[in-house]
C-alpha cells in the first residue's frame, strides 16, 4: 500500500516552496499460494468468471476476501479485508516430473483497498 504526496502551491502564497499534502492511495497486487489439490479449481473457476465477464459482462468479476493469520490454537491474531479484488493472472510453479516438489498455483490479485484489523 502507498499513498501518493502531492505538492501544492497557492498562486497567494507568500511561500516559494510548495506544501504537501495527501494524495490518492494505491494498493499493489498481491499473491495467494497454495498446493493444487484434486477437485479443487476455485483459483481457475474465479479467473475464468473474471475473463468472460470481461468479454459477455457476466459471471463475477470482483470479490471481497478475509484473510487471516492464525495463532498456534486458530484464533486470528491480524486480519486482512480485501475489497473489490479480482483476480489479475494466475500461473503455476514449474512442472517437474523428476523432481518430488508440490505443484503450487499462484492467483495475483488486484483490489480497490486493503483494511488491516489487529485488535
Amino acid at each position: 500500500m502507498n499513498t501518493e504526496i502531492v505538492e501544492i502551491r497557492s498562486g497567494s502564497d507568500r511561500e516559494n516552496s510548495p506544501h504537501k499534502t495527501v494524495g490518492q492511495q494505491n494498493y499493489e497486487n498481491f499473491f495467494l499460494e497454495r498446493p493444487v489439490v484434486k477437485g479443487d479449481n476455485e483459483f481457475f473457476q474465479w479467473w475464468e468468471e473474471a475473463h468472460n465477464f470481461s468479454i459477455t459482462n457476466s459471471g463475477s468479476l470482483r470479490r471481497d476476501i478475509t484473510i487471516s493469520l492464525l495463532n498456534s490454537n486458530h484464533e486470528p491474531v491480524v486480519v486482512w479485508r480485501i475489497q473489490n479484488a479480482m483476480p489479475a493472472r494466475l500461473t503455476w510453479s514449474d512442472l517437474d516430473g523428476k523432481g518430488s516438489e508440490l505443484l503450487y498455483e499462484i492467483l495475483e490479485i488486484s483490489c480497490d483497498k486493503i483494511i488491516v484489523l489487529n485488535e
